[in-house]
This record gives C-alpha cells, sequence and structure tokens, in this order.
C-alpha cells in the first residue's frame, strides 16, 4: 500500500484536487494521495505495473536514497515486523 507521495510533477493539479497550497500536505496521508492524484474507485484493482490511467514511473534521474523501516502506526500485532518502509529524512512521509 502506498501511504503518501512527495509531489513532482502535476502540483499545480494537486492543489486544486486538495483545495491547499500547502505542497507538504497534498499527499502526505492515503486520502489526501488518492484526492490529489484524482483516483477514484473506479480503480480499484488497477495494476500500478500495467496500467496507462495510474502507473508508477521509473526516475531518469535517480538521486542516491536511503531507504529505512519503522514501526506501522496503529497496530498491536506484527510489531517486530518491517512493515512502513520510507526514505530516510523525506519531509513528506505523513509522520517519521
Amino acid at each position: 500500500m502506498i501511504r503518501a507521495a512527495q509531489p513532482v510533477n502535476g502540483i499545480e493539479r494537486m492543489k486544486k484536487e486538495r483545495r491547499t497550497e500547502r505542497i507538504k500536505d497534498l499527499a502526505n496521508g492515503p486520502a489526501k494521495l488518492t484526492r490529489a492524484f484524482a483516483v477514484t474507485r473506479a480503480l480499484n484493482g488497477h495494476d500500478l505495473t500495467l496500467g496507462a490511467e495510474l502507473f508508477i514511473a521509473e526516475n531518469d534521474k535517480p538521486e542516491p536514497l536511503e531507504i529505512v523501516s519503522t514501526r506501522r502506526i496503529g497496530i498491536r500485532v506484527g510489531l517486530d515486523r518491517p512493515w512502513r518502509f520510507l526514505i530516510k529524512g523525506n519531509p513528506f512521509v505523513s509522520r517519521p
């Protein structure tokens, strides 16, 4: 599950969809992310690896990133498992 995203392209459209000017708050949570990207229930079950309407694009200029694993917020079982992965220090996650 993708729970947050760092806006890179289409920021003006995201601001309209979310009705906010705060870039940091455009997609820093599941509901905010779906609204910013105009994802509706019509895309339920959509395969992000095969899609044309909604897909994950490869970055043509990747930067070195440090991925860290943290505990998942709000669960009581499986606390020993790495449920949450994020870019270390990235301000666009829902909660650090």
